[in-house]
């Protein structure tokens, strides 16, 4: 007998890949964002604080060395 894969439940996938698709949505919605916006992918991104503009957040990408522009469809195909 062959098994399937209950790929919601049992895949293994990184956790902020289930949230992507979501949050573009929600940036397409709001008007922050185009399917055709290009953006910069880089090794990390940076927040700053907007009271005192110190360092809020660092976010990394798994790839430390990319440093390409790209559209939403791009980056979500190839996250």
């Amino acid at each position: 007998m062959h098994e399937t894969v209950d790929r919601v439940s049992n895949g293994v996938y990184p956790a902020g890949s289930t949230f992507k698709p979501v949050t573009a949505l929600a940036a397409m919605e709001t008007g922050k964002l185009l399917p055709s916006t290009v953006l910069p992918c880089t090794g990390s991104y940076t927040v700053y604080s907007e009271f005192d503009g110190s360092v809020s957040q660092v976010f990394q990408n798994v790839d430390p060395y990319i440093d390409m522009p790209m559209t939403l469809p791009t980056a979500l195909a190839a996250s």
